[in-house]
């Protein structure tokens, strides 16, 4: 299974059918048993996406791409969070305390969990993430199914996700 990796360079989306440097297998799974802390107190663990179509986004808040992206996810989630789509974002951010207000200000509807010392430096399951936004599409498996990074239009991604919610029928 190849992955694709989408990107935009210079206005135009990009796509490759190699893996990213972050991917070490392709059949590399969700950490269903990582718990974050959550932007608005208490913990998240990765496990509330078993059995759903898992979009994980990580981002920042000053990263203009990630402003572009995030309210596409937000629509995404209001239209199919009921079919079977669980959208997670983790903040990457040095400074935690900027994320809660950037949810709210954002009028975000899923969850959004602050990135821990080992993924911000790159030794956690999901390796270096040396490119933001990057968003990792998992099936309903759990296995990695897409990693797309920068900023991608609402239309594209409805590509991707609409088929896994499919196969999950």
């Amino acid at each position: 299974m190849k992955i694709k990796f989408m990107m935009i360079c210079f206005g135009f989306l990009v796509t490759i059918t190699s893996m990213p440097a972050c991917i070490h297998s392709t059949k590399y799974q969700i950490p269903y048993t990582l718990a974050l802390h959550s932007a608005s107190g208490g913990k998240t663990r990765l496990a509330v996406c078993r059995g759903k179509i898992a979009m994980l986004d990580f981002f920042t808040t000053w990263s203009q791409a990630s402003m572009l992206s995030i309210p596409g996810y937000a629509a995404l989630h209001r239209k199919y969070s009921r079919e079977g789509l669980c959208i997670i974002g983790v903040a990457l951010d040095e400074v935690q305390k900027t994320v809660e207000p950037f949810s709210l200000g954002m009028q975000l509807n899923y969850p959004i969990v602050l990135a821990d010392e080992s993924i911000r430096k790159g030794r956690s399951p999901f390796g270096r993430l040396d490119i933001l936004p990057i968003l990792m599409i998992f099936d309903h498996y759990g296995d990695l199914r897409q990693v797309v990074a920068g900023y991608v239009p609402l239309g594209e991604l409805e590509k991707i996700i609409v088929p896994l919610l499919r196969e999950m029928r």
